[in-house]
């Protein structure tokens, strides 16, 4: 029965941490939002994970990371906050020296995203809309991120 119990604990976290981010996949499609309650789960379990498998305190030096320059890319409104919010909400169990795997993970899920957007819009011969509504880049950065999580928990 113990061995239930940890088996429970250990993946039971990160299935639930994979659940809420399919949420706000879903979410940024329909509503092109990353809703601050989602992110704030995203968040908790994300240390809950760090704490669980012991990945270290890098994970602050990740947050920072992401924080600093996301808020320069906001600034020149490359990208969103929420979005900004999402991937340092994963980050809290990314250790630093994986930060980089993940952005690129992400780079490249989203140009795939966007290869499919401009393919959508030459077919419906609306451009217009993808430039009002944008892309859904918290996909990427879910994926990505739960990606780098479980990563981590390999090392």
């Amino acid at each position: 029965m113990d061995w239930l119990l940890e088996l429970l604990w250990r993946y039971g976290v990160l299935a639930i941490l994979l659940g809420v981010s399919l949420w706000l996949c879903v979410s940024d499609v329909h509503h092109r939002r990353l809703p601050d309650r989602d992110v704030a789960w995203v968040l908790i379990f994300s240390l809950i994970t760090n704490v669980q498998y012991h990945i270290g305190v890098s994970t602050v030096l990740s947050m920072a990371a992401v924080l600093v320059f996301g808020f320069i890319l906001f600034a020149l409104r490359v990208i969103a906050a929420g979005d900004i919010k999402l991937l340092t909400a994963y980050c809290a169990a990314i250790p630093f020296s994986l930060l980089p795997t993940v952005l690129m993970l992400m780079a490249l899920s989203g140009g795939v995203i966007a290869a499919c957007y401009i393919t959508r819009t030459a077919i419906d011969k609306r451009p217009e809309r993808l430039k009002q509504q944008g892309l859904p880049y918290g996909i990427p950065i879910a994926f990505a991120g739960y990606s780098g999580v479980i990563l981590a928990t390999l090392i």
